[in-house]
């Protein structure tokens, strides 16, 4: 699985460097919000599109996200379920170590955040279609953007002004060359 890896790590990478860039962090919280969709996910789907990765069919896509989606369920929105009730208990409690406690649940779901784009990979290269060659900036944007559009219809049946001003926000710092897409 050293493929696998190198993938998983450039992803992760990417990952942390497009969250981070303005208006992106705001939009996904926006879809994770309005449709339940998992951020790490998007993002790591948003990636894979950018270094050129293409499902071969509408059922690679669902195999590779099959387990991701259930760990996000299972794993991930516990894990935030929990961070967000220390707040509210520490807050209503007055407990002034619930602040300490939350950073460190936090850090948990995003080491789980982590492990489920390491899933979602890990079933992506064995359904999936290597590029030939990495894409340029313009191709990856294309690409990281059907990846996006695709797994956002995974949640919604018709996507809005809103769906669609989320997304252009995630991909605007890939196209406009703040974030690189990801090489392994």
């Amino acid at each position: 699985m050293p493929q696998t890896d190198a993938i998983a790590r450039a992803i992760w990478d990417f990952t942390l460097a497009l969250y981070d860039a303005d208006g992106v962090q705001g939009a996904c919280l926006d879809l994770q919000n309005r449709h339940g969709l998992g951020v790490s996910a998007l993002l790591a789907l948003t990636g894979l599109g950018a270094m050129g990765w293409t499902a071969s069919t509408p059922a690679a896509l669902d195999d590779a996200l099959r387990g991701a989606e259930s760990w996000q369920h299972e794993v991930i929105e516990v894990i935030r379920d929990a961070r967000q009730a220390i707040k509210a208990q520490g807050a209503a409690q007055a407990l002034p170590d619930a602040s300490a406690l939350r950073g460190q649940v936090m850090h948990c779901e995003i080491e789980a955040e982590r492990l489920q784009q390491r899933l979602l990979i890990a079933e992506w290269v064995r359904h999936a279609t290597p590029p030939a060659t990495p894409p340029d900036r313009g191709e990856a944007a294309e690409l990281a953007g059907n990846h996006a559009f695709r797994y956002l219809a995974r949640y919604t049946q018709s996507l809005d002004a809103a769906d669609q001003a989320a997304v252009d926000a995630l991909l605007a710092p890939l196209r406009e060359g703040r974030v690189a897409p990801p090489r392994p």
